[in-house]
């Protein structure tokens, strides 16, 4: 490629080079005809060599060519390991937590250009606390579909085997992302740990129902804990207010078949330690291959006195695609073959 511009008396021109072959379409975009720049992403990995010629008539009319030029080298940029959610985790017990490293990239790609399919994720548990050994303390689950995710979860207690409420192991995940490309790799380290094992006031899960009524859409059950409102207030006079929240909203003119706020009145709950609330959506109202969180908020408020509590739970699912982790059950479980002959 060969920029040109012209001063008085004078013709600056730039090329850029790679192995002795110029590159086409590549121009300089700066307002200095003494400077050469152009945009970043714009060469691949290499050696280069750019020169610059000047061009100049002298008083006496004769014409005077000087060049010079300068030798630069492309390498790889690093590569970003990414984990939403920062470096620290709490397990508890009886759920499954998900690390996501879907929004690492390669450096050495335009925004535009980086997926993490042009990445490779390896992840890696080691026991932390409360001694160091190689050992992972919790179950980790990958998944081909979705490698840039990992679900961790304690494991399932063997046949006769009681868990130890009082555990407090903390493990150590190495996360490393490796391009497809350019064979750079980054690693970033973050902790899981175990926390209480009581449960939190509420939890959530979502499956299919075999109910005929029900088929044709996608049920979220929220957990409501009674039990973790006694410490805090009387139940008898407990008022409960629900909200349901879906990220990113629903389709336009589609709306749950249940209500997304409203008032839990005592005698749904009463002499029970925990509640289910269902939200249920018409199986059209999400778009397909789109990651949705519901949560349930729930206020709690002592009537007789104003003092309340509060908890929330949420639950991530994407649209089109296979539990991680979950079950999958299919209705009509066996197929009949139709012969038109």
């Amino acid at each position: 490629a060969t920029y040109v511009t012209t001063i008085p008396h004078s013709k600056i021109s730039w090329s850029i080079s790679k192995d002795g072959v110029e590159i086409p379409n590549v121009k300089g975009n700066s307002i200095n005809p003494l400077n050469f720049m152009i945009s970043k992403y714009t060469l691949d990995l290499g050696m280069y060599n750019v020169e610059m010629k000047v061009e100049m008539t002298s008083n006496s009319g004769d014409m005077i060519i000087t060049k010079d030029s300068f030798t630069f080298e492309i390498t790889s940029a690093p590569v970003v390991a990414d984990i939403d959610g920062g470096d620290e985790f709490t397990l508890i017990e009886g759920l499954t937590i998900s690390i996501d490293a879907s929004s690492s990239h390669d450096l050495s790609l335009a925004p535009v250009e980086r997926n993490i399919s042009l990445l490779s994720f390896e992840w890696n548990c080691i026991m932390w606390k409360p001694f160091l050994n190689n050992a992972c303390p919790f179950e980790l689950i990958e998944t081909d579909w979705s490698p840039s995710i990992l679900y961790v979860r304690v494991f399932y207690p063997k046949a006769g085997e009681v868990l130890d409420p009082s555990n407090r192991d903390i493990a150590q995940i190495e996360l490393k992302v490796t391009s497809l490309l350019s064979g750079e790799h980054s690693k970033r380290i973050f902790y899981v740990k175990k926390g209480k094992v009581d449960s939190p006031l509420v939890t959530l899960n979502h499956d299919s129902s075999e109910n005929d009524k029900m088929k044709n859409t996608v049920v979220v059950e929220g957990l409501v804990n009674v039990k973790q409102l006694k410490p805090h207030l009387a139940i008898e006079t407990v008022q409960l207010q629900a909200e349901w929240t879906i990220s990113p909203s629903l389709r336009k003119n589609k709306n749950a078949y249940t209500p997304l706020i409203f008032d839990i009145k005592p005698q749904e709950y009463a002499g029970m330690d925990k509640f289910i609330k269902r939200l249920v959506l018409p199986s059209d109202a999400l778009d397909l291959s789109t990651k949705y969180s519901f949560t349930l908020s729930i206020n709690a408020r002592n009537t007789s006195d104003g003092l309340g509590t509060s908890g929330s739970g949420s639950i991530s699912m994407t649209t089109n695609s296979p539990p991680s982790p979950g079950r999958l059950s299919t209705t009509p479980k066996n197929g009949i073959p139709l012969d038109t002959t």
